[in-house]
């Protein structure tokens, strides 16, 4: 007999203000993962520059199952994400959190997937890789 392994389901929490700057190259990123099993969840927080436009191409050219905009709280990040991480009606085995200027490694879902698989439930893992703006490697920290 086979052994069926789930394919683990991954929300990708992002929230948004004026982010147009950053936000295509941490879309491509995203797009980019060798890992395919995710949704991406976008609180937009009031936008006034194109952030809004963007997300939308991307939600065209994606499709709306992919990447699902919505109305923040419009009162601070910290809310914004509060309110995104909170939402009961996201359903995912796994959640990351991404900011609107990260640029994602093609490997990171996957990679983390891999090592998350040989944790210890008790554990945690987070691996955090810092950029200037011009996007030059700044660190590299791995937590376990």
């Amino acid at each position: 007999m086979a052994v069926i392994k789930k394919i683990p389901k991954i929300a990708i929490l992002m929230c948004t203000y004026n982010g147009e700057q950053f936000l295509n190259e941490q879309l491509d990123s995203i797009q980019n993962q060798n890992y395919k099993n995710w949704t991406l969840y976008v609180n937009d927080d009031g936008s006034k520059d194109k952030t809004l436009n963007i997300l939308k191409a991307y939600q065209k050219k994606w499709g709306i199952k992919k990447i699902i905009i919505r109305r923040g709280p419009q009162k601070g990040f910290c809310q914004n994400f509060f309110q995104i991480i909170n939402d009961k009606k996201i359903n995912a085995d796994l959640y990351f959190l991404s900011d609107q200027d990260d640029v994602w490694m093609p490997n990171k879902l996957s990679h983390t997937l891999k090592k998350i698989s040989k944790l210890d439930a008790s554990k945690i893992l987070a691996k955090l890789i810092l950029f200037k703006k011009t996007s030059n490697l700044v660190a590299s920290i791995f937590l376990e």
